[in-house]
């Protein structure tokens, strides 16, 4: 439900790893109208407090594969940003809470015992985060940044399918840029870090007996990304980027390294397109099973590339189209290679009316599992998993004036995957027959901006 100017902001600072080797840089970052209005802190800095509700329809809120029920639910969000522009130090900093309140429409006794064995009242949770943007420099030859981020989520992950245990995510990013003279030509270094955090079985889950662990899905990352450009000719660029990760859980330490080569050109006033490919080593050192007996994981070096591209018409209608792969860690399994075909679309046109839509399909394939005691856990008849999911989002918005914002929104989600995840014990195993779900979620929204 934010503004786009936001994201184009972030996108401006910081390339996270996950992203492929080059993107085209964007052609705004934050809206003239967001330099004025709001509470005046300083002659700069302004101060902008936000209210958000929404009205949502989610026909699987429990993300289960079958035997599914629906329920009604209320979103509320209030927090504020702070803004100062500057060329010396560009500062932006947010503050959101957020409650997601289930009706409880979707509650059932299916089993005729008087007891709902049939609930989602009980989703209901309050969510939040935080994060700070800087960026110094912007203007001159060498530039730096930092984006420090951390949110409470409690959305399923690509890791664990279906699963709806909440989770504390924060990140680090550092931005290091030097353009030297003539700017044709860009050296960047990008460190940057992370921690996710679940959280270990509730109560009813601990007195049934269970032993499996969310916990042992937690995992700190480092890492370093090292981008380089070089303009060849007017309207083309030689892009080269390497990026390295360390992620360390519970029983695997995996450092996959992906590097690339490419060009990003501009093919007509329009029409721009990149073109890269390369290769992702699973290790540049031993990535290891530490639960099981201290041998390295299995090797899933891989060929990585990405192509995109993007048509742009006078700053109001975006349009790309493109494919990705990249090798990224994956606790349990050490590393996954990511397959990522995506449309993303986005015009502005009348007064204050938006239209965004996303679409994006992923095939998952991972590494082998890194431990026998997970079995508890997870059992994908082998160690052969392979996920599937299709993502869409197709958002119509309005907003007549800068300090308000209606829209609605429809969100399909579908996931696929021969894995299966135990909610019993080792002795009485309760694997679901799949783990894959369909989603659908129907979203009514408004914002109020000071």
């Amino acid at each position: 439900m934010r503004q786009l100017a936001t994201l184009l902001l972030l996108s401006l600072v910081l390339l996270t790893p996950q992203e492929g080797v080059a993107q085209a840089p964007p052609k705004e970052t934050v809206k003239e109208a967001e330099r004025g209005g709001g509470i005046r802190l300083t002659d700069e800095a302004r101060l902008h407090p936000f209210v958000q509700t929404a009205l949502a329809y989610d026909n699987n809120p429990n993300l289960l594969p079958a035997n599914t029920v629906g329920d009604a639910l209320f979103i509320i969000e209030g927090g504020g940003e702070i803004y100062v522009p500057s060329d010396v130090l560009e500062m932006r900093a947010r503050l959101a809470l957020n409650y997601n309140y289930y009706l409880g429409l979707g509650n059932a006794d299916t089993d005729g015992d008087g007891v709902d064995d049939v609930a989602t009242d009980g989703l209901s949770a309050a969510k939040g985060g935080a994060e700070l943007q800087l960026l110094g420099n912007k203007k001159r030859r060498l530039r730096w940044g930092l984006a420090l981020r951390s949110n409470r989520v409690d959305d399923p992950t690509p890791l664990i399918v279906g699963s709806r245990t909440g989770r504390l995510y924060s990140t680090l990013n550092l931005l290091l840029e030097w353009r030297p003279g003539g700017q044709a030509m860009g050296f960047k270094i990008q460190p940057n870090g992370s921690y996710d955090a679940y959280d270990g079985l509730n109560a009813e889950e601990a007195a049934k007996g269970a032993t499996y662990d969310p916990t042992a899905a937690n995992s700190t990352r480092y890492g370093l990304r090292a981008d380089y450009d070089w303009r060849i000719f007017p309207r083309t660029q030689l892009v080269l980027n390497n990026s390295w990760m360390v992620s360390r859980s519970q029983d695997t330490t995996s450092n996959p390294l992906n590097s690339e080569i490419g060009f990003m050109g501009q093919i007509t006033p329009q029409i721009s397109a990149i073109v890269a490919g390369g290769y992702a080593l699973s290790g540049l050192v031993d990535s290891l099973n530490l639960s099981g007996d201290g041998q390295a994981a299995a090797d899933t070096s891989t060929f990585i590339g990405q192509f995109e591209v993007r048509y742009d018409e006078k700053r109001s209608t975006t349009t790309r189209v493109g494919f990705r792969r990249a090798l990224l860690p994956a606790a349990y399994h050490g590393t996954m290679q990511n397959n990522q075909f995506y449309f993303r679309y986005y015009s502005r046109f009348g007064r204050g009316l938006r239209a965004l839509f996303n679409a994006q399909y992923d095939l998952r394939i991972f590494g082998a599992l890194t431990g026998d005691k997970l079995q508890t856990l997870i059992n994908v008849g082998g160690d052969d998993r392979i996920d599937h999911q299709v993502s869409v989002n197709g958002s119509l918005l309005y907003q007549p004036k800068r300090n308000w914002l209606a829209g609605v929104s429809v969100r399909p989600d579908y996931v696929a995957t021969n894995s299966s995840f135990n909610k019993g014990t080792p002795e009485e195993p309760e694997y679901a027959a799949e783990s894959g779900y369909l989603r659908l979620m129907l979203m009514f929204m408004f914002e109020a901006k000071l």
